[in-house]
């Protein structure tokens, strides 16, 4: 926002902007203590809340509590990443880049599926295949957690594929709007 005030409109706007910025971030701090304060139940872990299989046992990969942040390049998703993985029991890594291509296995068109089936490959083996792979991606990419994030701002292009896979997963579509998303872009570039 600082730099987007300087270009628009001159200095000492950019620096009323930035100090309006700084008044809001404080309020915000201020405001949260004062909530987590008189509400001791918000800093409770989630796992006393709900039942949340452990990665380290054998529980069935599909049923895993994914999380899934998907969105337009530029539209936010790094920052929400980021913001998860402040969390003690999630763990959301850099960008597994690997799993894009791993999705687009899947077979979309009849052809292609028969010749899978003729081999002894039926669906529903090449998806607890897939759903291993990307399993066995987030759990090596770092350390143990309850709950593993997989931040892919393409993912939203295979969001039902990912919910036929992880029934139990939450997805997080990260909207922006149009003309932040294209000056982000043009500044990354």
């Amino acid at each position: 926002l600082f730099i987007y005030g300087i270009l628009l409109s001159g200095v000492n706007n950019a620096v009323k902007l930035f100090g309006l910025c700084s008044v809001y971030i404080w309020a915000l701090f201020i405001i949260s203590k004062y909530i987590i304060h008189n509400r001791p139940e918000l800093t409770q872990p989630i796992n006393k809340l709900e039942e949340i299989p452990k990665l380290s046992t054998d529980a069935d990969l599909r049923n895993l509590p994914l999380i899934f942040i998907g969105g337009h390049q530029s539209s936010g998703t790094g920052l929400l990443r980021v913001l998860l993985d402040v969390h003690p029991m999630v763990r959301c890594g850099p960008e597994p880049i690997v799993t894009r291509k791993i999705l687009k296995l899947r077979p979309n068109n009849r052809n292609g599926q028969d010749r899978l089936s003729q081999s002894g490959v039926t669906q529903s083996v090449l998806d607890n295949a897939i759903a291993g792979f990307i399993v066995s991606i987030l759990k090596n990419m770092g350390p143990p957690a309850d709950r593993l994030c997989h931040k892919d701002p393409s993912s939203y292009i295979y969001l039902r594929y990912l919910s036929e896979l992880f029934p139990k997963a939450k997805f997080i579509h990260a909207v922006r709007d149009g003309r932040g998303a294209i000056m982000s872009t043009i500044m990354y570039v």
